[in-house]
């Protein structure tokens, strides 16, 4: 068994989107369709922040779990995702 980190990380364009990205020991592994090139190509957290800051976008962490697991065994923090980070669609212009 061993320990993973668990990230939830919102991503907000001002007058744009919010969106959320879900990352295991910083690594994306899932997220909102608007940013599927992150989850597709494992983006690191240091890599989401950095591309945040340069697009003039809020990087913010909202949940952060430190878990010891198998890695078939489902975790807390992932399991209540829906509750953490509803679905995300563009704003309306």
């Amino acid at each position: 068994m061993g320990t993973v980190t668990e990230s939830v990380i919102v991503l907000e364009a001002p007058g744009q989107f919010w969106a959320c990205l879900f990352l295991q020991n910083d690594l994306v592994t899932e997220g909102a369709d608007i940013l599927s090139y992150m989850t597709e190509q494992r983006w690191s957290r240091t890599r989401v922040c950095a591309y945040a800051k340069s697009k003039g976008w809020k990087c913010s962490v909202m949940h952060e779990m430190h878990v010891s697991k198998s890695a078939t065994e489902p975790t807390e923090a992932m399991d209540q995702r829906s509750v953490c980070c509803p679905p995300v669609r563009p704003k309306k212009s």
